[in-house]
């Protein structure tokens, strides 16, 4: 039986146990994931236990069974873990929402993101470029369906289902005016790639 002034007294590392029994089923499960051994899951039921006057649990074949009112107290211990694990994520989940993680070549880095330089969006917004050389299309579907990437800024369409594409710019034809001895002369066919990963000037009107 619990006394009018018991709730003074709680040790609230009780609602950790309570919450491993009932969703894990025994003690034996509870104490593998809390990493504590079976008997003390049971000394911690049985002090919990000394809280309430109704029974929390019976035991049944597979296991310690919750009573009602077991389950009525963990919903509301689960309530309160929410709200104290929500006060952890709250800044993290604020940071998160300013920032974004931009999938591309090295020619996203070197063009796009370079006029963007003497905005202020660097400021309010950070922005992470992450390089998918090499990637197959395979793997960079599915940095963007599991959240690893916001953005792919790609040559070619990624055809996906729930993935949207969208053109952004066009450049197919361009002319480059370089010297006779220059490296990129002696190229058959001059691709985006060459153009701006090498040093050169910029002309546009």
């Amino acid at each position: 039986m619990g006394s009018k002034g018991a709730n003074k007294s709680f040790d609230y590392n009780l609602i950790k146990i309570l919450d491993a029994v009932i969703l894990s089923g025994n003690a034996a499960m509870a104490a593998k994931k809390l990493g504590i051994t079976p008997a003390a899951v049971s000394l911690a039921l049985k002090r919990l236990q000394s809280y309430y006057p109704e029974e929390l649990f019976s035991r049944g074949k597979g296991g310690l069974i919750p009573t009602a009112k077991a389950v009525d107290i963990h919903q509301n211990f689960s309530q309160v873990m929410k709200l104290v694990d929500d006060t952890f994520l709250c800044n993290s989940k604020k940071d998160e929402a300013f920032q974004i993680t931009l999938l591309g070549s090295d020619i996203v880095e070197s063009y796009y993101l370079s006029q963007l330089y003497n905005s202020d969006i660097f400021d309010r917004i950070l922005i992470n470029h992450f390089t998918v050389r090499n990637m197959s299309r395979e793997h960079i579907s599915e940095l963007l369906f599991t959240a690893q990437g916001d953005l792919l800024i790609s040559a070619e369409p990624l055809l996906e289902s729930g993935i949207e594409n969208q053109i952004i710019d066009s450049f197919k034809s361009f002319v480059c005016i370089c010297s006779s001895k220059h490296m990129l002369s002696t190229l058959s066919q001059l691709s985006l790639h060459h153009f701006y990963s090498s040093r050169h000037a910029l002309y546009q009107p």
